[in-house]
């Protein structure tokens, strides 16, 4: 694993996060198939989603910026260091304060103390990361993104405090995962892997580059309007959030011209070809989905079988796109190592992903369409989620074995 000490430290314990995440996940499909009494199955939700998004995910991504786009020389790169550590001991309390409390003082006061050092090292990257390539214009807009999130959290305390737990807080909570994930993530993601692949994408017009930041930009922020379908029949949020989905479907033309040559820089049947061609994949499948989901009929039966379309959208995302996405860009930056041992995890991961998946989007279209559905769906989702366990904690065994 190249790069200092601490970059390792980070990575590691990045990699350990999604380990106790992928623990919660587990302990959740199990209460669901074996109900366990003693479980606080509410509050290791928030546990398991918090440790997902804020841990894993918001730790690997910062690491592989400051990776591909942050030079030695740059005068505040001394402070991210001690953030990241900030960043390390919040999170590392949320695992006991959120299976314990839930959403209460000392979780608000963790988050509170997360939120100002990722604010920190926001700000921090907005300056230092220059240029006015499609790679930093992506990374530019990733982070408005995160720090428009981060204030819809802030907001929840007023919320509750003056309004309850009503329509309003709801709709709050799903403008901060929105923009977490159709924001932060998708812009942040996609950047790194223009800045990865910049050398071969310079075949690529930059039109093609910039068209396809722009239909994407224009569209995140009406899109928002496809996260409130649940809780109005208003005509506008669907002519809004159908414009938008409509705008990021369209941007998948660019996205086909990109990936063609990314696809031809990558060895044919290698694990990099493969890796790539899986989340992209999913990040498509991801997007008709939205689309999909600006009619009415569709909007109603997603929400009224929030179990299985919900459910499978969001680990669609976090687990099909982000996290594969992520391990390829760690791995790609030399930042992971993957070795027989490593690869047989990723393996076991990416099939855990992909049996899970069709189970929860086959069981709903089987309620949808009245067919006799397959009623053992819990005990095959314990079963696979067991498996993507399995295949994390081999990746992350990977990492501390020495090279040779």
């Amino acid at each position: 694993m190249n790069g200092d000490r601490s970059t390792s430290f980070f990575i590691r314990y990045a990699l350990f996060l999604l380990l106790i995440s992928a623990g919660f996940g587990v302990l959740l499909r199990l209460h669901l198939w074996r109900p366990i009494s003693q479980l606080p199955y509410l509050n290791l939700i928030q546990g398991h989603s918090h440790v997902a998004f804020l841990g894993w995910g918001y730790l690997a991504a910062i690491l592989v910026i400051r990776r591909l786009f942050l030079k030695e020389n740059q005068p505040r790169r001394p402070l991210y260091k001690p953030m990241l550590y900030i960043i390390i001991v919040t999170v590392s309390a949320m695992l006991v304060s959120f299976p314990l409390y839930g959403y209460k003082v000392f979780s608000i006061a963790l988050l509170t103390l997360f939120g100002i050092s990722s604010f920190i090292l926001s700000i921090g990257f907005l300056k230092d990361v220059k240029g006015h390539s499609a790679d930093v214009y992506f990374i530019h807009y990733g982070l408005y993104c995160y720090l428009l999130s981060s204030l819809a959290t802030w907001s929840l305390p007023y919320v509750v405090i003056n309004y309850g737990k009503e329509a309003l807080y709801y709709n709050i909570v799903y403008a901060y995962l929105h923009f977490l994930y159709n924001g932060f993530f998708v812009f942040i993601l996609f950047g790194c892997l223009f800045k990865l692949f910049e050398k071969s994408l310079a075949d690529v017009p930059e039109k093609t580059q910039r068209s396809f930041f722009y239909f994407l930009a224009i569209a995140c922020v009406p899109a928002y309007a496809l996260s409130v379908l649940w809780s109005t029949d208003q005509r506008v949020y669907y002519v809004t959030g159908g414009i938008a989905a409509c705008l990021q479907t369209v941007a998948l033309y660019a996205l086909y011209r990109i990936s063609k040559v990314v696809i031809r820089t990558l060895k044919p049947r290698s694990l990099s070809h493969g890796l790539y061609g899986f989340f992209i994949t999913a990040y498509v499948i991801k997007t008709i989905a939205q689309l999909l989901s600006a009619f009415p009929y569709v909007a109603k039966q997603t929400t009224a079988l929030k179990p299985f379309f919900i459910i499978g959208y969001l680990h669609l995302f976090t687990l099909a796109f982000m996290t594969v996405c992520l391990l390829f860009l760690l791995y790609r930056t030399a930042m992971i190592r993957l070795s027989m041992l490593g690869k047989s995890g990723l393996l076991l991961l990416i099939i855990g992903i992909l049996v899970t998946e069709f189970t929860l989007f086959g069981r709903g279209l089987l309620v949808v369409l009245q067919v006799p559905a397959f009623e053992n769906h819990p005990v095959v989702l314990v079963q696979f989620s067991l498996l993507m366990l399995i295949g994390i904690a081999l990746i992350f065994l990977d990492q501390f074995r020495n090279r040779f």
